[in-house]
């Protein structure tokens, strides 16, 4: 089964980061393939790094950040920093998650963590 989990900037910033590496690293236990999609807010520094989709405004990394087998897909804004507060930078993210998700992954299941992300469960 595919799992596709969006995760908030801010379950990254809160302390909450270890309980969220355990609810997916538990599903990742269970022989799911898990694909945890983060906003690209903060730096960190990958054990190792891939590109894997890429446009005028957006950029996908794959990176592993922890010595495991599960990659965290970061999605960085080149024209600006992800701003949930501001309609424009929900609605870009949304649409570009969505048609990669869509287009790319094409999941079983998608955990969406986060107020902010209602637009992107709509057009899922």
């Amino acid at each position: 089964m595919k799992i596709v989990y969006i995760l908030s900037e801010s379950i990254f910033s809160k302390g909450s980061y270890e309980n969220s590496l355990k609810h997916i690293l538990f599903h990742f236990n269970k022989k799911n393939d898990i694909f945890p999609i983060i906003p690209d807010t903060r730096k960190i520094s990958p054990i190792k790094s891939q590109v894997v989709y890429e446009n005028t405004e957006i950029i996908f990394e794959k990176k592993r950040i922890i010595e495991d087998s599960l990659d965290y897909y970061f999605v960085k804004n080149l024209k600006s920093h992800w701003d949930f507060h501001t309609v424009q930078s929900i609605k870009l993210f949304s649409e570009v998650i969505a048609k990669y998700i869509n287009d790319v992954i094409v999941p079983d299941v998608v955990h969406i963590f986060g107020f902010q992300f209602g637009y992107l469960a709509k057009l899922l």
